[in-house]
Order: C-alpha cells, then sequence, then structure tokens
C-alpha cells in the first residue's frame, strides 16, 4: 500500500484541511500517517512521500529541511502566510531548497516576492458531505440557541463570526459596527460569536451587552458542531482586514449561507458577488506585530461594515426570496471547493494516481433542511 507522512502544524483550521487530505488518502486506498515531526530516520522507512501543512516562516520551516532534501522521494511544504514574508528571513538557510505549494495566489506571490519559488496553489478545501449533515442541524440547532439565550431567532437575523481574538480578523471592529447598528435603532439582529474568551473584555469595553453571545471559544468544539453553529446563522460575517486564505468564508457558503466580507486578495480567488455581499478596501497598509512580522491589512471602515450588515438584514426581512437564492448559489458554488475535487491535486504532486471527483448538487438547501 502506498503510504504518505504527513506533518501537520498544531492550529485548528490546519487540522482540519489534515484531516480531509488524510480522509481523501483513506478513501484512495493510501495509508496516510500524521506526525507532529518528520525526521531523516523518517525518510529511511517504507513511506512513498513527505508533506509538511505549516505557516512559510523559518521557525516552521526549518525542520521540514534535513528530511526534505535528504531523500529523492517526493515532498512538499503546503504553506499559507500570517504576516509578509521577507528575503532576509531566509539568507543563508536551505528553506528555498523546499517545493513549496501555496493555499492561495495571494500566498503565492508574497512568497515569490521573499524569493520562493512556488510549485502551485492549491485552494483550501470543504467536506460537502459534512456540510449537508450542519445544514440538517439547522432547525435543531436554531431551538438549542433560541432556548440557551432566551431568544427566538425566527424573529431576528442572526449573524455568526467564527475567528480568532486577533488584528488581523478585526473583532472591535464588528462589535464597534454591531453597536452602530443598535445605536441606529436596529434591535432585530443577533451576532453568535466563535471566538477567543478575551473578546468578553473587549464587549464590555465597546459596550455591546445586548443580543450579542460568545457561543464557544475557538478550538473547544469538535468541526462538526461548528459547521452546526454557522449553518443555524442567516449571514456569516467575516470582518478581517488580511487572511492567507479565509477558511471561514467558504465554509459559510459550504452550509448555503451567503457571507459578508471585503472583496481583498485572496478571498476573491474563490468568492462571488453573486450572493456574497462585499465592499471594496480603501487601501493596503504594512502594519508592525511588535516587531516580529508585518501585516498587510486591507482597510476599510467600520461603517462601511456596519452598512452591509444593515443591507444584508433588509435582504432577509424583507425580500426573502431574494435571500433564499443566495443561499442556493452560495451552497452551489462552494461544490467546486469539495476535497475530492480540489486535494487529488495536491496528491499526484507527491507521485500518488488520485483523480479529481465532480461532486454535483443533489438536493438544495431547502430540501436538506426540510430532511433534517
Amino acid at each position: 500500500m502506498a503510504r504518505l507522512l504527513f506533518s501537520p502544524l498544531i492550529a485548528v483550521s490546519t487540522l482540519n484541511q489534515a484531516n480531509l487530505i488524510r480522509q481523501l488518502c483513506e478513501e484512495s486506498g493510501i495509508e496516510c500517517e500524521i506526525k507532529n515531526s518528520i525526521t531523516v530516520p523518517d525518510t529511511w522507512t517504507d513511506a512513498d512521500a513527505f508533506l509538511w501543512l505549516t505557516l512559510a516562516a523559518p521557525q516552521f520551516l526549518s525542520d521540514a529541511v534535513a528530511p526534505a532534501l535528504c531523500s529523492p522521494k517526493p515532498h512538499a511544504a503546503y504553506v499559507t502566510v500570517e504576516g509578509l514574508p521577507t528575503r532576509a528571513m531566509f539568507v543563508s538557510t536551505n528553506i528555498p531548497r523546499l517545493r513549496f505549494v501555496a493555499v492561495s495566489e495571494f500566498v503565492r506571490k508574497c512568497l515569490e516576492n521573499a524569493g520562493l519559488s512556488v510549485e502551485r496553489v492549491v485552494h483550501h478545501a470543504v467536506d460537502i458531505e459534512q456540510c449537508k449533515n450542519a445544514i440538517r442541524h439547522r432547525n435543531a440547532t436554531r431551538r438549542y440557541l433560541s432556548q440557551k439565550y432566551g431568544v427566538d431567532l425566527d424573529e431576528y437575523c442572526v449573524f455568526m463570526f467564527n475567528g480568532r481574538h486577533d488584528p488581523r480578523k478585526n473583532v472591535q471592529g464588528l462589535l464597534q459596527a454591531f453597536k452602530y447598528l443598535e445605536a441606529k435603532g436596529r434591535k432585530d439582529i443577533l451576532l453568535f460569536m466563535i471566538t477567543d474568551e478575551s473578546v468578553k473584555e473587549l464587549m464590555n469595553m465597546e459596550g455591546v451587552r445586548e443580543r450579542c453571545f460568545i457561543e464557544a471559544t475557538t478550538g473547544s468544539l469538535p468541526y462538526h458542531r461548528v459547521l452546526e453553529l454557522m449553518a443555524a446563522a442567516d449571514y456569516i460575517v467575516f470582518p478581517s482586514f488580511a487572511e492567507g486564505f479565509g477558511l471561514p468564508l467558504l465554509e459559510g457558503n459550504a452550509v448555503g449561507r451567503p457571507v459578508l466580507h471585503t472583496w481583498m486578495p485572496p478571498l476573491s480567488e474563490f468568492s462571488s458577488q453573486d450572493f456574497n455581499f462585499t465592499w471594496n478596501y480603501l487601501e493596503e497598509v504594512e502594519v508592525k506585530n511588535a516587531a516580529v512580522q508585518t501585516w498587510l491589512f486591507h482597510v476599510y471602515t467600520m461603517d462601511m461594515l456596519a452598512e452591509m450588515m444593515d443591507y444584508a438584514a433588509d435582504i432577509y426581512f424583507n425580500h426573502r426570496e431574494e435571500y433564499d437564492d443566495y443561499c442556493e448559489k452560495a451552497f452551489e458554488h462552494a461544490h467546486k471547493w469539495d476535497y475530492r475535487r480540489i486535494y487529488p491535486e495536491l496528491l499526484r504532486l507527491l507521485g500518488f494516481n488520485v483523480k479529481e471527483k465532480i461532486i454535483h448538487v443533489e438536493k438544495s438547501v431547502k430540501e436538506i433542511e426540510i430532511g433534517g
């Protein structure tokens, strides 16, 4: 049996993608062993190829150099970025000799600007079958949230945010937009969040106390439950200034929900303005992060986000057929990023003969909900 050794970064979204790659391997007759690290002695085993899924930074890539370069077997470093990599990071290292696969064209550009050669771009993926199960649980999850928080979700337009409390994610801007809408008299929206515990302090600081809830902390829930909570919302709000990929946008569409987000790279690579609610950023700004790294922010103002949330709520309440059509289009669009269609390309780069599978829409979002 063909065998892959695989070392993913220990991070929530990275591990979820690692599980999809492992799942495809198992379905394709490839033994996949996930390890914390791959060492030179591992290259002496019967493994046929080696894969790292990590950040494009020296502290995360250095351990891959020796095993990758000491063996003639195929390897790939499948990478994303948080901050902007620079040429200085990789001076006097063998990291540029690794075989790089980027998660987005934006990441490819960042790596090439830092002097690294990128062989291919392979986007992240979703499991459409798992997302269908989340949609089936939509009504039950909404009842659970209604009972837990003492509000009838059917009387509100429900927004969901899933992301860490990190300056790149712009949680503060989201809370300010929510408070702005409340001050304007918009009392018919709810905001649920899967985020860090520290956001509670931010909520107090911004004076957001009603109709805004932290349902769970990042990493505390199994992946299927995160998808169920996203499916229970009416919209996913994704206020980020900077992303290497932006998986919650793709996940939101895959559970049949339109997403509110800035039209910026790399989100514009796999989103669509036909059904998602987008706005243009005002400028790109390089932001220093404690002298450790530099982020490239796609800056916009809080009122731009607030106006889009206001508009989305109006569509939900007053143009329901239009809203339902957006949900169906989002769900259909996300089928193009099913792991059985996306990740065969990555495995073929490693020498495994795996073919893409085209996933067709079999039932509408509404039909799946009713069936659930």
